[in-house]
């Protein structure tokens, strides 16, 4: 039986040199050994240099292994 979750986080960072920090929405399921999520900034959220951040993206994995995601994004 797949276990579904959603959480949210603020990041702080710098991206392409501009620091600032957003929110990011996170959903997830782990089924059949894999982790599977997908990621959004949600609109609005970004502050600083990072206040008009947009983006996605999502990331599958197995058990014990290291969870590297790529995010997608446009930033003015």
């Amino acid at each position: 039986m797949a276990r579904h979750r959603s959480l949210v986080e603020r990041i702080s960072c710098r991206i392409g040199g501009k620091p600032g920090s957003f929110v990011l929405q996170r959903t997830g399921v782990f089924e059949g050994g894999q982790a599977k999520e997908s990621y959004t900034v949600i609109p609005g959220s970004g502050t600083g240099e990072l206040r008009t951040l947009e983006g996605d993206g999502n990331s599958s994995v197995g058990h014990g292994m290291e969870h590297p995601f790529v995010l997608n994004y446009e930033l003015e």
